[in-house]
């Protein structure tokens, strides 16, 4: 009986120690946790002192990129785009419309007979002299693009308004549609809003943001095509960052010069670009890869004013004759030629609202 007694008493004594070291261990592991895991949010916080969050993980594009990216004779840094307007001055609202001579329908209605059916509506012979709806823009006070409208001449008919959506610094998030079936409506008259009100709009696109390189500065941007059950599918994938000689776009390398562009290289090659003493531009010059260099636009000027421009794609020759201007200097109407033609095909009308 003494002997079971006795061996119960170490049966004891050796789980008491067991537990009051296990405890001990318990406690220099928590401590130890304690210490990696104060480390780590030291290091976190010093990481996050180095960098302003605001400029770099949401900042926006380092540039306007429908300014820069050569898209051919309606690029917007081209004078002669009918979207294009002078920096340094809030739009409202931005109306391009088209006028046909005689000659110039006459020219199209060939073109069509020449391309075959068509289908649908399409400009008749009883469209000539009319005021045609080219596009509508809409803009913010700070300078968004918040609306686009473009004519539907085939089918149906009717007007197709696009509807951006942008976040706090001035990026573009969204793209929404609706459809309105009527063609002869002034974009953003109260007419036209009263009819767009009662239109669905349906979500078409999607873009998310995310910086990659702290370094260099990149930020990436998706863009997803939205399904109506909320599916996306990525369309494209563009990064954006500046080294220490340009700005890059994917592919394509801008250099500025004091806030002015003076050069464009691509996989098609390099774009540069002559200013005159006015910092006008007087003419742009591609070079290919094969290294030949082409003029393929150049400017007149008359008194600051621009009076004669001619773009030159090796395909066709477009010269346009601008008319008219308004007080801040962006031109309202200008008459288009074609191909080396003496007859003018249509003339330009641009009505452009400003901001107070």
């Amino acid at each position: 009986m003494k002997k079971l007694y006795i061996l119960l008493m170490v049966f004891a004594l050796f789980f008491s120690c067991k537990k009051s070291d296990e405890e001990k261990l318990s406690g220099i592991v928590s401590k130890k946790t304690e210490v990696i895991t104060s480390n780590a949010e030291k290091e976190i916080s010093k990481q996050t002192a180095d960098f302003d969050k605001d400029k770099f993980y949401e900042r926006s594009f380092l540039l306007d990129w429908n300014s820069f990216i050569p898209k051919g004779r309606n690029s917007n840094f081209l004078p002669s785009s009918y979207s294009y307007t002078k920096h340094g001055v809030k739009y409202k609202t931005l109306i391009i419309w088209k006028t046909y001579t005689e000659y110039g329908m006459d020219k199209l209605l060939q073109s069509y007979a020449e391309g075959g059916e068509m289908g649908g509506q399409s400009y008749t012979k009883d469209d000539t002299g009319k005021k045609l709806l080219v596009a509508g823009y809409k803009y913010d006070e700070s300078g968004c693009l918040i609306s686009s409208i473009e004519p539907i001449i085939y089918g149906e008919g009717g007007q197709m308004e696009a509807l951006y959506e942008y976040d706090s610094y001035h990026r573009c998030t969204a793209l929404y549609s609706r459809y309105i079936p009527e063609i002869d409506l002034i974009p953003y008259s109260a007419e036209y809003d009263q009819k767009a009100e009662n239109c669905i709009i349906t979500q078409e696109g999607l873009k998310e943001y995310t910086p990659i390189n702290k370094t260099n500065d990149v930020l990436e941007c998706k863009s997803y095509y939205v399904h109506s059950d909320g599916k996306k599918d990525l369309i494209s994938t563009i990064k954006e960052g500046k080294t220490e000689d340009y700005f890059f776009y994917n592919n394509q390398k801008v250099i500025l010069i004091n806030n002015r562009l003076e050069e464009i290289k691509d996989e098609n090659g390099v774009w540069k670009f002559l200013y005159n003493e006015d910092g006008q531009i007087l003419e742009a010059v591609q070079t290919s890869n094969n290294k030949v260099k082409e003029k393929f636009f150049d400017v007149k000027y008359k008194n600051g004013e621009l009076i004669e421009s001619k773009y030159d794609d090796g395909k066709s020759v477009i010269k346009t004759i601008y008319k008219k201007y308004d007080s801040f200097g962006n031109w309202l109407e200008a008459d288009i030629y074609y191909n080396h033609d003496g007859n003018c095909s249509f003339t330009i009308f641009r009505d452009i609202e400003y901001y107070e």
